[in-house]
């Protein structure tokens, strides 16, 4: 079969503006992998309401896969509507965080025959195959359908049992629209934590799986091969078991794979407990990571559920500082409860004046479906709209129980204004270790930079600045 893969081509605050271009995930990636060793003819491409019309003309496909997030949903959408007013022969499915954990109400909305639910490698193949038979109504686990109007196996989802079992994700179908696109390997899926604000925990129900060390180097010597130079570890957390990692770095050394750079993401938790494991992995190629914070309010933290205290953030920020390997920290404004007053907000800003970050991404509070701060909020009628592309993390979407919605996007700006003008001529140095590290490109420190005066100097809100950019 003819199958053509889409992820939504929109500009999310974030990561993708800061490297002034388009990004995809890895989840399509690892469907095409699993579509092409089934036997069918695969095409990955960026799409949207100006040119899905061409891009069915141009591949004649079957099936249409279109993934998304929250807030690339309503660009989803409106791509699956064109399309079956186009062609209503053309099946299409719709995966992702956001159609799992809203399907019945996407079904009410949108044109699509299908919505995957959960992890699809193993499902969507499924799919196909009967598919192929004629057999377009079959009950496949993770597949929920929509027939004379009723729905069915709305509430079946799927996790793979064996992720060594998957093929490596099709890194040779990235569309040529994705700048310096770097190679992207899971180790693992899943994180044990259940974070209030985090979508991950909750798509993948607090369970954590790992795949074999020896799969993982054999798909980097895979990688070297190719003359690849640097990946990405995309866990959602490489850390979760330190002694791994730990595995995994000397196995990068003993084959001769440590003159590779690589990134990740990690915990403060596993920084402090084990400060030896950043130097392994500093030894064997890491050049940046990505952390949480969060909040520079213990409260909040532990509203958060996130288990870790402000004198270990304080700990692992020592340690990273002390270490070669460049490091990125998350924080967030806003706490979904009685925490968001003038007096908590500002005590955040000032707690994080304390962290010598070498980069800082500050976002606002945004309540994910499927997460139990969403619940929350919609039960309390504290869901300000379904505006999902709003659901970008610079926008207040709900509304704070002793702020304005307003005030809290204020917050951001000056949060931002505050902690970047209180490093000062660091920053020079801070893009400098960024760019010798692999993280930051002369495209994103300029991006980074622009965004960065438009903020401070113009107070501008963060997605004004982004606005004026584009």
């Amino acid at each position: 079969m003819n199958v053509l893969l889409i992820s939504p081509k929109v500009m999310v605050p974030g990561w993708e503006l800061l490297i002034g271009g388009y990004t995809i995930g890895s989840g399509i990636l690892y469907i095409a992998a699993t579509v092409r060793q089934a036997g069918h003819n695969v095409v990955v491409e960026l799409g949207n309401e100006d040119n899905i019309i061409s891009l069915i003309k141009k591949h004649s496909p079957e099936v249409v896969g279109v993934t998304c997030l929250t807030a690339t949903y309503p660009t989803a959408k409106n791509l699956i509507n064109l399309i079956k007013k186009f062609d209503t022969a053309v099946l299409t499915v719709l995966g992702g965080h956001y159609a799992t954990f809203m399907t019945r109400e996407i079904f009410s909305e949108c044109s699509v025959d299908y919505i995957l639910r959960g992890e699809g490698e193993i499902a969507f193949v499924k799919l196909l195959k009967e598919i192929e038979t004629g057999n377009t109504y079959s009950i496949i686990e993770g597949i929920a359908f929509r027939k004379m109007k009723k729905i069915f196996n709305e509430h079946s989802y799927t996790l793979l049992k064996d992720i060594d079992t998957i093929p490596y994700p099709a890194i040779d179908l990235v569309p040529k629209e994705i700048k310096d696109f770097m190679p992207i390997i899971h180790t693992s899926r899943g994180c044990p934590h259940r974070c209030s604000f985090c979508s991950v925990s909750a798509f993948y129900d607090g369970k954590w799986r790992a795949r074999k060390i020896e799969n993982i180097i054999a798909e980097i010597e895979a990688y070297a091969s190719q003359g690849i130079k640097r990946f990405y570890f995309i866990d959602d957390n490489l850390t979760v078991d330190t002694k791994r990692v730990r595995t995994i770095c000397k196995e990068l050394k003993d084959k001769g794979l440590d003159d590779l750079k690589w990134r990740c993401l990690s915990r403060v938790d596993s920084i402090y407990k084990d400060p030896v494991m950043i130097d392994k992995m500093a030894d064997s190629g890491c050049t940046s990571m990505s952390l949480g914070i969060e909040s520079g309010v213990q409260e909040i933290l532990n509203r958060y559920k996130k288990n870790i205290s402000l004198n270990h953030v304080e700990e692992a920020v020592k340690i990273m500082n002390d270490s070669s390997i460049f490091h990125g920290w998350y924080m967030i404004i806003g706490s979904g409860d009685e925490f968001d007053a003038p007096k908590y907000i500002e005590k955040n800003i000032n707690f994080m004046k304390k962290v010598k970050f070498d980069v800082l991404q500050i976002s606002i509070l945004t309540p994910f479906p499927g997460t139990e701060l969403y619940a929350k909020i919609v039960a309390e009628n504290r869901l300000l709209h379904k505006n999902w592309n709003k659901y970008d993390c610079t926008h207040c979407v709900y509304q704070p129980l002793h702020l304005t919605p307003e005030q809290i996007e204020q917050y951001h700006i000056k949060a931002y204004r505050t902690l970047y003008l209180d490093r000062g001529l660091d920053l020079f140095k801070i893009a400098y270790k960024g760019f010798n590290s692999g993280f930051l490109s002369p495209t994103m420190i300029l991006t980074s930079g622009k965004h960065g005066m438009d903020i401070i100097f113009k107070k501008k809100k963060f997605y004004e600045a982004i606005e004026s950019f584009e």
